[in-house]
């Protein structure tokens, strides 16, 4: 028997990985998935059993089986060789912490270029920033990335730290300032060109322990400008202000004054200064409180201030002694209206004549036995003698020159409004007696010799009575006065009305007796207030207040109410036509009207709107819009017991 079949071959596709040195190897058994003979196989082989770099992916290899009875059978299986080994990177930099340059913000760095391997064969190592670049201000991560041709990859990372060690410079330093304080003051405002700063990098701030045109107190006081950069470098300069108190204190005595009291107590001077007084001192003259001599004493201080500024005042007491005492003698009574008076001469200081009395006349005031010209009843005369600032001396004489009797004066003239009794206002006689009588007219004197009489039962019209001052034989004087009765004329300025503002009202008054004169209040929506019957256009209710006077003076008042309503404001036509303006008939002042009804009607006569709480019409009816056109409404309105009504078209347009 031969055996002629060949062997059966099965085979399995195979995944291998690149070792690191950069090799993978296989056998044929490892491709094997059972192969079989119907005898036995002898052997089973492959045509290549080992790969490198260069064979990664899929590769054909050929699988052989041989039996016992040499039959051989061959077939293709795939080997795919993969490398999964990543590259290495060695000598990868430490982090590098570097200074910016002078003039710049940012440094130059450089480095030893780290260098990388495979098992197999390496593609690439890229690096994130470039040996030798310049990098900015803080820190910096820099990364090498290492790829083999499989894309494994190894990565090595680094930080680059600029730091800014460069301080900032402050230029334009003030120099040294020395100034006087200003006026009133203890320091002076004191200004100077701002310094400025700049940095390598940026300037954070320049901060000042002192504002340029502030107020510095008077001594010396540093100002420190200083700069910071945004690392908090710094820069400081310096300078000094200096302000001197050049400014005099100020003293103030009291007046040159004159005594006539040996002690004196004065009030010390009083002084300020822009800073601060020392010491006040009394350089000559006598202390407050002490007896001054008579005559001219002068009294001078000086005012030292806290910075050896001095100013000082003086002042002058001079003391004069008593002067003689007044004697002007005893009083009299005179029939004369001349007489001489007799005051006693002045033997330390000057004599004068004074009077309380009007009118009174003092020919010369400065001699004691001058003359005077007394007024009618008592004359009072006053004799003074002075001496500089010492108590006067005074001495009163009353003449009394009561030759005539009192000027009678009756009062003023009286209109009695519905009365016919009044109380006099004559004058009280000062001398001589006074009496009432009557030269016109009749009534009852309560008594005739009072000034203040009660008068009562006068008649009607013009009643005229005297009062006559009688002093013996010294002739007599006499007033009269008219008392005038008189009625209070009755008027009626009308009833309260409504009326609409734009409508007026003419208003009028009555009166039962000649009237001489009408005045209206207020005036200002009247068309002449001075007349009986003016013509009222109030836009407001108002009360008018007439008074009337009558012919014989009498005056009385009456009010008269002017309730304004406002009319309706009607639109004659809206549009609904939803953009918001004008949209719906909006009938303006309904809410002065006590009640209302509104009812529209379409050109048909039928109704499309009837409410008595009108809140506005969008031109609908039974939820529908209405066609464009004329419709016509009738308005009732109530206010108080009054109707009225209001008619007329309005149009729906779109």
């Amino acid at each position: 028997v031969i055996d002629s079949l060949k062997p059966v071959i099965s085979t399995q596709p195979l995944t291998v990985y690149l070792g690191t040195n950069g090799l993978a190897t296989i056998t044929a058994n490892d491709l094997d998935n059972g192969t079989a003979d119907n005898c036995q196989v002898a052997s089973i082989s492959i045509d290549s059993t080992t790969f490198d770099v260069t064979e990664l992916g899929p590769n054909n290899v050929r699988f052989t089986a041989v039996d016992v009875n040499g039959n051989r059978d061959s077939t293709i299986e795939v080997v795919t060789v993969l490398d999964t080994i990543a590259p290495m990177v060695s000598g990868c930099p430490t982090n590098i912490t570097i200074s910016t340059a002078i003039n710049s913000c940012d440094a130059v760095v450089t480095w030893v270029v780290p260098t990388a391997n495979d098992n197999g064969q390496l593609d690439s190592l890229i690096s994130s920033h470039v040996n030798g670049s310049t990098f900015p201000l803080g820190t910096t991560t820099i990364t090498y990335i290492a790829y083999d041709q499989s894309m494994n990859t190894d990565t090595c990372s680094f930080t680059v730290t600029v730091q800014d060690s460069v301080a900032p410079i402050i230029a334009n330093a003030p120099s040294n300032i020395s100034v006087s304080n200003d006026a009133g003051q203890c320091g002076a405002v004191v200004t100077w060109a701002l310094p400025t700063a700049n940095d390598n990098c940026q300037l954070d701030s320049l901060i000042a322990t002192h504002v340029s045109g502030t107020v510095f107190t008077v001594g010396t006081t540093t100002v420190t400008y200083i700069a910071y950069d945004a690392a908090m470098n710094t820069d400081t300069i310096s300078f000094t202000i200096t302000v001197n108190d050049t400014e005099l204190p100020t003293i103030s005595c009291i007046a040159d004054t004159t005594i006539c009291d040996g002690v004196f107590t004065y009030a010390v001077p009083t002084t300020t200064d822009n800073c601060g007084i020392a010491s006040v001192v009394r350089t000559s003259g006598l202390a407050s409180g002490t007896v001054f001599p008579v005559g001219s004493t002068i009294v001078t201080h000086v005012v030292t201030d806290i910075h050896g500024n001095i100013d000082s005042c003086s002042f002058t007491v001079t003391r004069d002694a008593l002067p003689t005492v007044a004697i002007a003698g005893s009083d009299y009574n005179v029939c004369v209206d001349t007489v001489v008076l007799s005051g006693n001469t002045a033997l330390i200081g000057t004599g004068v004549w004074s009077t309380t009395t009007t009118g009174l006349v003092i020919t010369d005031p400065t001699n004691p036995s001058t003359t005077a010209v007394l007024q009618r009843g008592s004359n009072e005369l006053i004799w003074t003698i002075s001496n500089g600032v010492c108590a006067s001396s005074s001495d009163t004489i009353v003449i009394t020159y009561d030759s005539e009797p009192t000027i009678a004066d009756a009062g003023n003239d009286q209109t009695l409004c519905g009365e016919r009794s009044t109380t006099m206002q004559a004058n009280i006689a000062q001398i001589g007696t006074g009496v009432w009588s009557f030269i016109g007219g009749t009534g009852l004197v309560s008594n005739i010799n009072d000034p203040k009489a009660f008068v009562s039962d006068l008649a009607d019209g013009e009643n005229i009575l005297v009062w006559t001052i009688s002093n013996g034989v010294c002739g007599t004087s006499s007033d009269t006065v008219k008392l005038i009765g008189a009625d209070i004329p009755v008027i009626n300025a009308g009833n309260d009305t409504t009326i609409y503002e734009q409508d007026g009202f003419q208003l009028n008054v009555s009166s039962n007796l000649p009237v001489n004169s009408y005045r209206w209040d207020p005036s200002f929506s009247l068309d002449n207030a001075g007349i009986q019957n003016p013509f009222a256009r109030p836009t407001a209710t108002t009360t008018y207040t007439v008074i009337v006077t009558s012919d014989k003076g009498c005056e009385i008042q009456d009010d008269v109410t002017l309730n304004v309503i406002k009319d309706l404001v009607i639109p004659t036509a809206f549009t609904p036509n939803g953009d918001g303006a004008n949209d719906n008939w909006e009938i303006k002042n309904l809410e002065i009207f006590d009640t209302h009804s509104i009812v529209v009607y379409d050109g048909y006569g039928s109704e499309v709107l009837r409410t008595t709480n009108y809140q506005g019409w969008n031109g609908t009816y039974q939820g529908k819009m209405l066609s464009v056109g004329s419709y016509y409404y009738v308005i009732e309105l109530k206010l108080g017991s009054n109707k009225t009504y209001k008619s007329g078209a309005i149009s729906i347009l779109r």
